[in-house]
């Protein structure tokens, strides 16, 4: 039994882009404090950040699987702050 496999490619839309920039930025302003916490010397911090954006940067901006995990995350957050028995 041959199964055909069909070429799919997902493309996000401008809203599901703004919420994973936004998001984005929010990681990187919390990595960005937390090294900052680790009182090293500024060359020190900067060659820990380097990779911690690189590694964020790829994950935010091209994994597909990261980017539908968020989405995901924030599709069940709005249902469930939309949902009536949130504020019940």
């Amino acid at each position: 039994m041959a199964t055909a496999i069909a070429p799919a490619q997902v493309q996000r839309g401008e809203q599901s882009w703004t919420y994973i920039y936004i998001f984005l930025g929010f990681a990187l302003t919390i990595e960005a404090a937390v090294i900052q916490m680790f009182n090293l010397d500024a060359v020190s911090n900067l060659i820990l950040y380097i990779p911690v954006v690189a590694l964020t940067w790829y994950l935010f901006l091209h994994d597909g699987w990261f980017h539908n995990r968020l989405t995901g995350w924030k599709n069940s957050r709005e249902e469930k702050w939309r949902s009536p028995s949130f504020f019940q």
